[in-house]
């Protein structure tokens, strides 16, 4: 009977488990320790047998650092490949769950080359935790003997060791391993699966740009999010329009690997995002705009300027912002506008866009609605009169502080009290004539 990979992951984490209680120590006795070899060597063999698996794991470190010298405890280290209870690790500056198989297998790799031969016999293991920490130092060696090994591995029963050999292979940028690894996306189990996209995305074969899209759909939000890395990675305009509508996937991590991806992608892409600024998705159309501000496209302007009055504060500011990056003068009239914008976070949008196109006001009243955007209200009222009409205007403003400043200053220069009430005060204002006389010039 064939096992899921759950069960056969549950059943390598119960083995991690019983190898700290049985194989606790090298599986060498102790007495055949050889009494030929340097003191300070000895002293960490002999700190391998300890009880607590931390001792262990800093004799294996310490065992690193000697390198020649303590070649005699590596069949001590080779013995303790079963010894897989996890611990936190703060050996110099390591600070991350370790083993003693783990800490032996980084000693070990430090060999290089000659260690391949004895690494590799411990793959024929029967246990799965032995066979895992032999395949991870394996790894760690710069050598191209173990590709048959690793290509082996990657259909091994145990799913932890599967996930291990295509992580090796995507580390290497194995191009002959492609086949074999897409082969892995249909993996029963996740971690698999998720290893196998970072793997192809490392690789940079094409090959795996169709497989990868359709991973996409997936309903492991990970994995797409992954698959989206792995896209950018490749860099192939058939993903563009998959990225696309990733930028309206309900998981934002999702969302902003979409995002780098396509500005990965660059030129192809940008009339593409410019169709998803009308997409239903706000999601989406907040992101497409972010990312054309990234690509900066002149081509964009056209289809950001009528983006620019998105029901959506979000995407009015992501779209201005864009707009202030490309820096054309086409835009500056729809800037101008959106000073006026109901949003205060969108009006001061504008107004750092404005000042991107060095742009400045060409009279008083224009001079105070781009200073109620920049919220510079102690500047505005030294404006009198010509700043009372922007004042009033942004009383429609959503923000309740914001506002209570705002009739703050207008009680100021006005002795008028109507409170928060935009609708009072601009009834008050039309009525009162000589508030309506025409704006001074500011600057020729």
């Amino acid at each position: 009977m064939i096992l899921n990979s759950k069960v056969t992951s549950f059943i390598f984490l119960i083995l991690l488990f019983f190898s700290f209680l049985i194989i606790a120590q090298p599986e060498i006795r102790m007495e055949e320790i050889p009494s030929d070899i340097p003191d300070d060597v000895k002293l960490q063999i002999l700190k391998l047998y300890a009880e607590y698996p931390k001792t262990r794991i800093e004799a294996c470190y310490v065992l690193r650092e000697m390198g020649e010298r303590a070649k005699p405890a590596i069949p001590f280290l080779l013995s303790l490949f079963g010894d897989g209870l996890q611990i936190n690790s703060n050996w110099q500056s390591l600070n991350t769950y370790v083993t003693p198989a783990k800490a032996a297998g980084l000693a070990l790799a430090s060999y290089g080359q000659p260690l391949v031969e004895p690494l590799l016999e411990k793959l024929s293991s029967e246990d799965p935790v032995v066979r895992f920490y032999a395949l991870d130092a394996l790894g760690q060696i710069d050598t191209g003997d173990i590709i048959p090994v690793l290509l082996d591995s990657v259909k091994d029963k145990q799913p932890e060791i599967r996930a291990k050999a295509i992580k090796i292979l995507g580390e290497r940028k194995y191009h002959k391993a492609v086949l074999p690894i897409i082969a892995r996306l249909g993996d029963k189990d996740t971690r698999v699966k998720r290893e196998a996209v970072v793997a192809l995305g490392n690789i940079h074969d094409r090959r795996a740009v169709d497989p990868l899209i359709l991973m996409m759909n997936s309903t492991d939000w990970v994995l797409r999010s992954k698959c989206a890395v792995a896209l950018g990675n490749l860099g192939d305009k058939k993903a563009i329009s998959t990225l696309i509508q990733a930028l309206g996937d309900p998981v934002y991590s999702v969302q902003w690997r979409a995002y780098k991806a396509i500005v990965k992608i660059g030129f192809e892409a940008v009339m593409p995002l410019c169709v998803a600024l009308k997409n239903k998705n706000v999601h989406m159309r907040r992101l497409a705009a972010t990312t054309l501000e990234e690509l900066r496209d002149r081509r964009s302007v056209p289809y950001l300027i009528k983006a620019i009055n998105d029901k959506d504060p979000y995407v009015r500011g992501n779209v201005i912002a864009a707009l202030g990056r490309i820096r054309d003068y086409k835009a500056i009239k729809p800037l101008k506008q959106a000073l006026r914008d109901i949003d205060g976070a969108v009006r001061l949008e504008a107004a750092k866009a404005l000042e991107a196109h060095q742009w400045r006001p060409l009279n008083l009243r224009e001079y105070a609605i781009y200073l109620v955007a920049k919220r510079n209200l102690d500047e505005v009222v030294k404006l009198k009169k010509t700043a009372v009409e922007p004042l009033i205007y942004v009383l429609k403003d959503p923000e309740l502080s914001f506002r209570e400043k705002v009739v703050e200053k207008l009680m100021q220069l006005t002795g008028e009290d109507f409170g928060g009430k935009h609708l009072k005060w601009n009834q008050w204002f039309r009525a009162t004539k000589r508030f309506l006389q025409n704006p001074e010039p500011y600057l020729n």
